[in-house]
């Protein structure tokens, strides 16, 4: 946004259009209620009110934005699912990864860092793994890591330019179980009579 500009976001559309935000995640498609909060996760000045218009209550509220004059710290939390895949060679799974970020006000952010974690495979003989998309090569067990790092606890200092500091990083790592199996059989069904020959796998 440029210096002195305005913008409306709708809720209610955003809500409709399951649009996601840059970080992946989106308003919950049953939502009736709720409250928003305006933080940053990156150290950039940030000043300005929002204005709240609820037509149908009839009711406007002003706030000033925003309450944490710092980005949200991360907590070191960070989340893969599933926690388990079973795969055939050849097949593919995309996994997620989700960070867990704490504002100054102690309210819990949760933002899909998939594309960005860094993630390695513990036996990539077996599987294979790339922003989070697993390919399994042969039968065995690998364990899939997602490691994420963030600043974690930020300070404000109106005095300093940028004002919010970081004194330190954190960590977080996670791990999901990928299990290639080959199937025992293979059934296939030939002609209109279904005829069905059985071949074992090597």
């Amino acid at each position: 946004m440029a210096p002195h500009e305005t913008r409306v976001v709708d809720l209610r559309k955003l809500r409709d259009a399951q649009e996601a935000d840059l970080k992946g995640n989106k308003i919950p498609a049953a939502a009736t209620d709720g409250s928003a909060n305006w933080i940053r996760l990156d150290n950039v000045p940030v000043m300005g009110r929002v204005v709240v218009i609820t037509r149908h209550g009839g009711v406007a509220s002003n706030y000033d934005c925003c309450n944490c004059p710092c980005p949200a710290n991360f907590t070191g939390q960070l989340e893969v699912s599933p926690s388990s895949v079973n795969l055939v060679p050849g097949g593919t799974a995309q996994l997620k990864a989700t960070a867990v970020y704490q504002s100054c006000t102690a309210s819990l952010y949760f933002y899909s860092e998939t594309a960005v974690s860094s993630w390695s495979s513990q036996s990539p003989s077996v599987a294979t793994v790339s922003a989070g998309m697993v390919t399994a090569q042969n039968g065995g067990t690998a364990n899939i890591t997602a490691a994420w790092t963030d600043c974690a606890s930020w300070y404000y200092n109106p005095r300093s330019h940028p004002p919010c500091q970081c004194p330190a990083d954190t960590s977080g790592t996670t791990s999901s179980t990928v299990t290639v199996l080959y199937p025992k059989s293979l059934s296939i069904v030939a002609g209109t009579n279904n005829t069905t020959k059985e071949a074992r796998a090597r």
